[in-house]
């Protein structure tokens, strides 16, 4: 809530308490736990829109082009925006840790963002900023790593059976964009999106954060 907001609520909340006995009000100073976990049965709770599925490790990545990055046989389809709207190189990564994410209910990129990140935040250009300072973006290396060891037996929780996996990745203009890979079939398809994306995805779909 907004500093004003915030004021004027407190005033509300002060003007309709009825009248509370001394000693509750004691308990609830010396005790503020108790009074937080009795105005948190007031307020309505939000429905979560992600759980955590499985959490992963990386390997580490060399550096490669992007342009060479999707071109093997396994992948049916590359689109063309990987090269026009990313840098040229794809930088090398050390070992890390990610988390896969199963979404809960329909959601656009912007949503999964906030409800990461914990902000209400819809600026596209903010939310790129958050997420790049809080390493959570992959390199398409790192991606394609993922495929390959999910297509070697490897269960990290990519899915196969045509829904859409989405990992975070940075472009060159500094801001995010959102990498869609599925596997239609035997092969991958790799379609890259704008964070800003208004589309509604549902909620069979996964997502994938660096930590």
């Amino acid at each position: 809530m907004s500093d004003n907001l915030t004021e004027t609520f407190c005033k509300a909340v002060i003007n309709a308490l009825p009248d509370v006995p001394q000693n509750v009000m004691r308990a609830w100073v010396q005790n503020p736990e108790v009074l937080k976990e009795f105005l948190l049965v007031l307020v309505p709770r939000q429905e979560s829109m992600k759980k955590a599925f499985i959490m992963i490790t990386l390997s580490a990545v060399e550096v490669k082009r992007t342009k060479d990055c999707f071109i093997k046989m396994r992948y049916r389809y590359r689109d063309p925006n990987l090269d026009l709207w990313l840098h040229l190189e794809q930088k090398a990564r050390g070992e890390g840790k990610a988390t896969v994410w199963q979404v809960l209910k329909g959601f656009t990129f912007i949503e999964v963002v906030q409800s990461l990140l914990k902000t209400s935040e819809t600026n596209r250009k903010k939310l790129s900023k958050l997420l790049i300072e809080g390493k959570h973006t992959f390199t398409l290396p790192e991606i394609e790593a993922l495929i390959e060891r999910q297509e070697a037996g490897e269960n990290i929780g990519l899915l196969v059976n045509g829904y859409a996996n989405f990992l975070f990745t940075e472009d060159s203009d500094g801001n995010v964009s959102v990498v869609h890979a599925y596997r239609d079939s035997r092969r991958w398809r790799v379609n890259l999106y704008r964070l800003g994306f208004v589309n509604r995805w549902s909620a069979v779909n996964r997502f994938f954060s660096r930590n």
